[in-house]
């Protein structure tokens, strides 16, 4: 992990502690008050030999917090309304280590869909407020876009259950109301024939994303692949291990008329998605070519735009997916090459989770030849492209198997079927 520095908000999907390797010591993340009285996130500056003095301080630091948030809520004269208690929650109490794209999602939802059809509900007090104004409020939230009813409802639960926890109300209305959850659109993707395959390998071969596209075939996130290091290939055992991930980084700046602004950072690595994406993966050993040229092609590039004075970013040595200057590869660089890979091959364009469907697919189609046992088959592939369960393998990656499955002899040709080997040692 790289050396944190001040922030002006949480960092992204972080443990509040964590250790900075390189001085080797404990930090953690805290949240004040500065002169304005505006909420701040930061890293505390001092770091702490062992993790448990970083927790202690942590634990007094939040304390700190809360006495000067219980001083400035004595000072309010007058009772909240609903619409105020909204707001005052979201900017003291929403979860300081939540994800930054999370953080900006349900500003947007408080703000643009909410609070806009709060009505006179809005003047209520919270005690006041029931679980038939919270549906009233959810039913005017409809037809803004297909999330806007479940994203009111989810945080509208999430304020609820915390003015419960606080003793703030003596009953919350959100048990009586119908749950309002998302459906996942069918998404369509694009249908490749067997020569729009090879077409896509051939043009992508003397790029300097092949590595990247080849990966993506492999079944791995882009985030994923942009927090690789060549330490996490074993050519020796034929893996790959996955542990971490490169995720975009954003601050969310919020004014006091209840607008915010966002603005895109530094991209942060951090542990994988989940438990289950953590894991090891058995790769062709044409991958590992690839990575070596990787390497070499870097170390080279390094050593001229040193020796020209240029400037090289000397904190992400190591990682496999690195762009001039020697910084990570933009979340959208991928992107844009692949829709110029396909312009040049004259093919369907393809978006780099395309290519993630097209693989969950090819898996699943060759585990099932032959094998009786398909639910087996697709618990494998579920583990092996990381997902939490098999429903989302299914819900999400198998829709299209019919479309998809000219490309397989193709894909055979021009690479080594794709295997599965758990932590314990494979399948």
């Amino acid at each position: 992990m790289m050396k944190q520095k001040k922030h002006t908000q949480p960092a992204a999907t972080q443990a509040p502690i964590f250790m900075n390797e390189e001085d080797g010591k404990w930090y953690f993340r805290e949240k004040y008050l500065n002169d304005n009285h505006e909420i701040v996130y930061r890293v505390h500056p001092e770091g702490y030999d062992q993790m448990e003095d970083a927790l202690r301080n942590s634990v007094n630091a939040l304390n700190e917090f809360t006495g000067e948030m219980k001083k400035l809520q004595e000072q309010v004269k007058k009772t909240l309304s609903f619409a105020e208690e909204l707001q005052h929650w979201y900017h003291t109490t929403f979860p300081s280590d939540s994800a930054d794209a999370y953080a900006v999602l349900m500003a947007y939802t408080l703000f643009h869909y909410l609070l806009p059809n709060l009505g006179q509900t809005g003047e209520k007090t919270l005690e006041q407020v029931t679980w038939k104004d919270v549906e009233d409020i959810i039913a005017r939230a409809n037809g803004i876009c297909v999330s806007s009813q479940p994203l009111v409802y989810k945080l509208l639960k999430s304020f609820f259950s915390h003015a419960m926890a606080l003793d703030r109300i003596r009953m919350n209305p959100m048990q009586h109301v119908e749950p309002c959850l998302f459906k996942r659109p069918v998404k369509e993707f694009p249908s490749y024939t067997m020569e729009d395959v090879r077409k896509l390998l051939e043009e992508a071969r003397y790029t300097v994303h092949f590595l990247e596209i080849c990966l993506l075939l492999l079944g791995l996130r882009s985030g994923e692949i942009r927090g690789l290091r060549f330490t996490d290939f074993d050519e020796n055992n034929g893996t790959l291990h996955i542990r971490r991930q490169a995720a975009r980084q954003c601050t969310l700046n919020m004014k006091p008329d209840g607008t915010f602004s966002v603005r895109n950072t530094d991209p942060k690595i951090k542990t994988t998605k989940n438990e289950t994406s953590d894991r090891i993966l058995r790769v062709p050993g044409y991958i590992f070519t690839l990575v070596k040229e990787r390497k070499e092609y870097l170390e080279d590039l390094k050593a001229k735009r040193l020796s020209q004075g240029r400037p090289w970013e000397m904190q992400y040595d190591g990682y496999v997916s690195i762009a001039d200057f020697g910084r990570l590869k933009d979340e959208n660089t991928v992107g844009c090459a692949l829709k110029r890979i396909c312009a040049s091959a004259g093919i369907p364009n393809v978006s780099p989770h395309d290519l993630r469907h097209i693989t969950a697919t090819l898996m699943y189609e060759y585990g099932a030849e032959g094998n009786p046992d398909k639910e087996a088959v697709l618990k494998a592939v579920s583990r092996y492209l990381g997902h939490s369960s098999t429903n989302i393998t299914i819900d999400v990656y198998m829709t299209h198997v019919e479309s998809l499955s000219k490309i397989r002899q193709v894909s055979e040709a021009h690479q080594d079927p794709f295997l599965f080997a758990s932590k314990t040692g494979g399948m």
